[in-house]
């Protein structure tokens, strides 16, 4: 048969996989915003046997034996045809590994464990929570070991996520990441002694939820967020979902007063946004329009929500449009609200962490992830390893595991070394920052005066119109002339911090 006619087909199928794909998303994103509770085990149900029909579609002998030719022949394909045959292929390998039984088994187990997870943080016990999670690990373990028994199971699940990565990468990195932030936490901390009790105005009064929304909206829209194409939701941890490409939901929690974290979580949730609207259409066809990676895609919610969310340029244009629909904050300034965004201070929570801190967290799920795996860790123990660990790290004990275990929502999903990627994140964003504000060296003035068209077209050219045409490295090195490196990182934080 004629490739293009193999071609033709091929794309069909992938239009077909997207249809049960995008179904499947807005489902999840309904159970997270405005699904009934009750509701939950049918939903769990109703997913479960679409993941079915989408495993038995991608597993097809069919299907297989025409990615199979496409491949022997792929020398011969457009570099679009050749890279999506590429991808879909390393996907099937693994997908006709794991029976039709274990894919709706997986989706049950997840549903059932995020609910719980819900109900275990919202009433602060882990007990609820404890048998779901059991039953999330083991089904991890089983994945890994139905698709490479002989390897490390953890690596096994870190490369579900970057494709790569491994735990033999990551130890030194974290390690040289651990060793700088050790040496320049001390000093940050001398340097900010006259902060400690310095308190953000945008976490003294209750606002309106409404009026809130209507602000993120607009705030939202002038960075660059297409709103015909895009949804907000309210959600109990925040998060980013993709549809389609056109149809991308950003989401964020309320609290009545913490409204700095409303801001700067879904400022975050809007660089993973614009990743995914706008990458080049002509790769929809072959499944090449989202972001490539969990370690790229980070890098663009960390860029956005810390180098440019954090700066007081970013609050000298928005803080006065925020002042229009709060007349509490009238009296707040611009240099208080970035003063606060940017105190450094050891805490308990991840998503409220300051930059220096950040990873030291990242590091200790990485840390018991791998003690879980390979079960060196019982799920009982989990809730004072934390605490231990969080001692250890970063010199605090929370008293609740609301505040520590129980405090991330991806280990409900099966999440596991999904975390590791924030930290590639943070990496790739510093090394991309170096890159981009050296080509415009006058971005904090455009930004004070709300123009983010450097921002958006640099970032639009060099990272989000080429989806996952790129693996992550080769994207790193067509923007940055480089490989993923720490040293960026490190220097960006002594630069900002001392």
């Amino acid at each position: 048969m004629k490739t293009d006619s193999l071609l033709k087909k091929y794309y069909q199928q992938l239009k077909v996989l997207r249809a049960f794909e995008s179904t499947g998303a807005a489902l999840s994103w309904d159970r997270e915003t405005w699904m009934p509770i009750g509701a939950s085990a049918d939903r769990g149900e109703v997913l479960a046997v679409l993941a079915g029909f989408h495993h038995d579609l991608a597993t097809d002998k069919k299907f297989v034996a025409l990615v199979d030719e496409l491949f022997e022949q792929r020398e011969n394909l457009d570099p679009i045809a050749r890279r999506s045959v590429t991808v879909v292929k390393k996907d099937l390998d693994k997908s006709v590994k794991l029976p039709k039984e274990f894919v709706e088994e997986t989706q049950e187990i997840t549903n059932a464990s995020h609910h719980a997870w819900i109900e275990a943080k919202q009433t602060n016990n882990f007990a609820l929570f404890q048998p779901h999670l059991e039953k999330v690990v083991e089904n991890r373990k089983k994945y890994a070991a139905l698709l490479d028994p002989s390897a490390n199971a953890y690596d096994v699940l870190l490369d579900s996520y970057e494709e790569g990565l491994t735990t033999a990468y990551l130890q030194p990195l974290l390690a040289e990441l651990e060793d700088g932030i050790t040496e320049l936490l001390p000093k940050v901390l001398k340097a900010q002694a006259s902060r400690k009790d310095l308190v953000n105005p945008l976490d003294q009064h209750e606002l309106d939820i409404v009026k809130l929304q209507t602000f993120i909206k607009d705030m939202l829209s002038q960075i660059g967020f297409d709103w015909s194409r895009g949804q907000m939701g309210s959600v109990e941890h925040p998060f980013e979902i993709s549809i389609s490409p056109n149809d991308v939901r950003l989401n964020t929690h309320y609290e009545k007063k913490q409204h700095s974290f409303t801001l700067t979580g879904m400022v975050h949730e809007l660089g993973h946004g614009l990743y995914e609207q706008n990458g080049d259409p002509k790769y929809i066809e072959a499944g090449l329009h989202h972001g490539v990676s969990l370690g790229i895609h980070e890098s663009q919610s960390r860029l956005l929500e810390n180098f440019i969310g954090r700066s007081i340029e970013f609050w000298q244009y928005f803080l006065p449009q925020l002042q229009k629909h709060f007349s509490q904050l009238k009296s707040a300034t611009p240099e208080q609200v970035s003063l606060a965004l940017n105190k450094v201070s050891p805490s308990f929570i991840r998503t409220e962490a300051d930059e220096v801190t950040y990873n030291l967290h990242i590091i200790l799920r990485f840390e018991l992830e791998q003690e879980i795996i390979h079960g060196r860790l019982a799920i009982k123990d989990l809730p004072e390893s934390w605490r231990a660990k969080m001692k250890d790290l970063l010199g605090v004990e929370p008293t609740t595991d609301k505040e520590g275990v129980l405090q991330d929502v991806h280990w409900s999903w099966g999440d596991f070394g999904y975390f590791p990627t924030y930290t590639l994140g943070n990496l790739n964003a510093a090394q991309l920052w170096n890159r981009f504000t050296k080509a415009h060296p006058n971005w904090s003035v455009e930004v004070a005066q709300g123009n983010f068209t450097s921002y958006f077209h640099w970032f639009k050219e060099h990272v989000w119109q080429h989806g996952s045409f790129y693996t992550p490295q080769e994207l790193m090195e067509k923007a940055t002339g480089e490989k993923t490196k720490a040293e960026y990182l490190i220097q960006y934080l002594n630069k900002k911090y001392l």
